[in-house]
């Protein structure tokens, strides 16, 4: 009885300090970032993202809108992980950045849904708020989560860019003549195009680094973003720089995109982060 007791007493503890170490960690982030930082479903409800909580056989699960479905993730070690991984992105961008695009918090789940279709992050504009994937899966590959990171991020953005449809329309005639995009990032999803390999950055057409930034302009503007803040996947970006002269003027763009977001005055972008001029 008394060696049931000190193992309970062992697990209690342990599971006390962990508590306490990542609401330390939460605190911190919160404090460096001025952001909040949500990992539970009630955190999501009181900020406004969602009207309604559900439960389910497998534990507490948020509904962000009718169909949509946000489900905490309940390892703390996960969420440290994620938490430091994250940090270590969000503080690439110049100092600001993150208030100056109107960023107001972000949500960590185990698993995001929009409807049936599983996402690895969703920017909220309603709520200023990204809810992004972190998971054992996420943690995986560093730079598919980056990625992820930087592409919600840029999204999220956009909303807030000032002129920035001027900005749409000089992207768009960057583009080769009679280019039209596909009917937006949703069209991975569509049985229609279940060959087509929407995942690699493949330069498929002179401009374009994948066949998903050919989906929406939104998504080829977010892909090149997410190229020059990923330097684990930058090389690729750079790779076809010399010999594309569309993507040098859309990575010229972008970054200029960028300085009006964040208010540099120097090129930040350029010479810190992408190493091309």
């Amino acid at each position: 009885m008394r060696f049931v007791f000190t193992l309970f007493a062992f697990f209690l503890v342990s599971y006390l300090a962990s508590s306490q170490y990542l609401e330390k960690t939460i605190e911190s982030f919160e404090q460096h970032f001025q952001i909040a930082l949500f990992i539970d479903s009630m955190e999501v409800i009181n900020h406004g993202i969602t009207p309604v909580e559900k439960r389910s056989k497998m534990g507490n699960v948020t509904v962000i809108v009718d169909g949509d479905s946000f489900i905490p993730q309940r390892k703390d070690t996960v969420l440290y992980q994620y938490i430091d991984f994250l940090s270590a992105e969000l503080s690439k961008y110049p100092e600001k950045y993150l208030q100056n695009i109107g960023l107001e918090a972000i949500a960590l789940g185990a698993e995001l849904f929009v409807g049936k279709t599983k996402r690895g992050g969703i920017p909220n504009h309603q709520t200023n708020t990204i809810l992004y994937e972190a998971s054992y899966a996420m943690l995986y590959d560093e730079a598919y989560m980056a990625n992820v990171i930087h592409h919600e991020l840029h999204h999220f953005a956009e909303q807030t860019l000032e002129k920035r449809e001027r900005y749409f329309k000089k992207w768009e005639k960057i583009n080769p003549p009679k280019f039209k995009y596909g009917y937006g990032g949703i069209m991975q999803y569509d049985p229609r195009y279940q060959n087509v390999d929407f995942a690699s950055y493949n330069h498929p057409k002179e401009g374009f680094v994948s066949n998903y930034a050919m989906t929406g302009a939104e998504e080829d503007r977010a892909m090149i973003v997410s190229l020059i803040m990923n330097e684990r996947e930058r090389a690729e970006l750079l790779k076809w720089l010399p010999s594309d002269q569309l993507l040098q003027k859309k990575v010229k763009l972008a970054i200029e995109m960028l300085n009006t977001l964040s208010g540099t005055s120097e090129n930040y972008w350029t010479e810190v982060m992408t190493g091309y001029q």
